[in-house]
């Protein structure tokens, strides 16, 4: 026999007393006596009561629900930021609604309509959006949202930002200056701004150090699908261009041109030295472990949770910070 679901209503008729006298005592929006209130409180327990969440939010605009959109959170960056958002947001009293995109426009589109119907209260967007209808439509909607490195459609008032140009040119001088001569770059498709500005910054490593850039050695792919593939398909290809160095756009890409590396029978670091980017936990584990470029997850997380908190609840937010990351030299190099 199903169980019978109690509303509010019926809260009131058990307790003898008004509807708005529940809402008070459940919502706090009012001064009810502690005779009153504990006896409200007796029938919620009895009967099991669980308020309407969506009904509520809906009613106050207040939903305590924050969406949070990323691309892929089987990649360990992406995983690493969904921990840090949802460890920070919970901490103030939010639950976090994850969509995970795959980079799909449609994907895009459909989950930011159903966060905008479930009436979230803000948005945070952990990569560059594919569609940029989906940015005009919460910017028309007025939702509060902040964008995590994104360097294209969005404010500074809205965004949190990497210098990748800095981790590009930091990863890529580090190989040149270390000895190697024939260093690669390899990545996704050079779609997104924080793609390009690593090879920006790559570029201008060789420029500085006076060593010419060989474009057969840069190398990314046509599509986004699996990464691990994609790097091993990647390093299939760059190790043809014989190089002594390679700097991978991520580090998932770089575990994958690690595997095509070995089956090639080149050894690294003693044949090619290899550098990633992001610096995700197996980077640490790895056999060798993997040099990379570690991004700043937890202070851009933080900035991010504290601008969007700000902007929904119509405080003015932070200005723009642009921060750094960090060359981190393990095995690899």
């Amino acid at each position: 026999m199903k169980k019978k679901s109690y509303t509010m209503k019926d809260i009131a008729r058990i307790a003898g007393v008004t509807q708005p006298t529940v809402s008070h005592v459940i919502n706090g929006t009012a001064s009810i006596s502690k005779e009153v209130c504990d006896r409200v409180n007796r029938v919620i327990r009895e009967v099991n009561y669980r308020p309407n969440a969506l009904a509520k939010g809906l009613k106050t605009n207040k939903t305590n629900i924050v969406g949070l959109i990323v691309p892929d959170v089987g990649n360990g960056y992406y995983a690493m930021v969904a921990r840090n958002v949802e460890s920070r947001l919970v901490k103030l009293g939010y639950a976090v609604f994850l969509a995970c995109t795959e980079y799909d426009q449609v994907m895009e589109e459909s989950y930011l309509s159903n966060l905008l119907q479930y009436n979230v209260e803000g948005i945070i967007i952990a990569y560059q959006l594919t569609n940029r209808v989906s940015i005009d439509k919460l910017i028309r909607m007025n939702k509060p949202f902040v964008t995590l490195d994104d360097e294209l459609w969005t404010s500074p008032e809205s965004s949190v930002r990497v210098n990748h140009f800095d981790g590009g040119y930091d990863a890529t001088r580090y190989l040149l200056k270390n000895g190697r001569k024939r260093v690669a770059f390899v990545s996704e498709p050079l779609v997104m701004e924080a793609i390009k500005d690593r090879l920006a910054g790559y570029k201008k490593a060789h420029e500085e150090l006076g060593v010419p850039v060989d474009m057969g050695r840069v190398i990314s792919a046509q599509s986004v699908y699996d990464k691990f593939k994609m790097g091993y398909d990647l390093g299939q290809k760059i190790a043809e261009t014989d190089p002594d160095g390679i700097f991978a756009a991520s580090d998932v890409i770089a575990f994958g041109v690690m595997r095509a590396l070995k089956e090639a029978g080149r050894k690294v670091p003693e044949d090619i030295a290899l550098i990633g980017y992001d610096d995700v936990p197996m980077a640490k584990v790895a056999t060798p472990a993997l040099s990379t470029v570690a991004q700043p997850v937890g202070r851009m997380v933080e900035i991010g949770v504290h601008k969007l908190v700000a902007l929904m609840r119509g405080e003015p937010a932070a200005e723009e910070i642009k921060l750094k990351p960090k060359l981190v030299i393990r095995e690899t190099t």
